[in-house]
């Protein structure tokens, strides 16, 4: 099986490697100011709709999806959304608490360049920077 995604795997690895080497070694507001500044209006319209891909409710409406086609892959997607749902919340309300999100915190900290902000978009104030 490895033989087959050989190619995948040492792509894959040699991309890790790359990025995780440049957000190791960049400032964290440096790298967030810079994929903050390139947009474009086309994707400002496709990713203010597709940033609710992330909410539960469209998990769980792919696991509803999944009981009709396989249960075995449904009960795998129900353990997967449970794990990173309580990953999730132990981190944001033990781990992180009190920590704001980047557009409070660049918005409180003068110095730092403007936002650019997507219309429609309701921006996160608290918890998980």
């Amino acid at each position: 099986m490895l033989r087959h995604a050989r190619t995948f795997l040492v792509s894959y690895l040699v991309l890790l490697v790359a990025v995780g080497g440049i957000l190791l070694t960049t400032p964290k507001h440096t790298a967030f100011f810079f994929v903050n500044g390139h947009h474009t209006s086309f994707f400002d319209q496709l990713f203010r709709f597709f940033t609710n891909v992330g909410d539960g409710a469209f998990y769980v409406l792919i696991t509803l999806g999944l009981l009709f086609v396989r249960l075995r892959w449904a009960l795998v997607s129900l353990v997967c959304f449970a794990t990173t749902s309580l990953a999730a919340q132990v981190g944001k309300q033990l781990i992180f608490t009190g920590h704001p999100r980047p557009f409070r915190y660049f918005g409180e900290n003068p110095g730092f360049p403007p936002l650019h902000i997507v219309e429609g978009v309701v921006m996160g104030t608290l918890k998980s920077f």
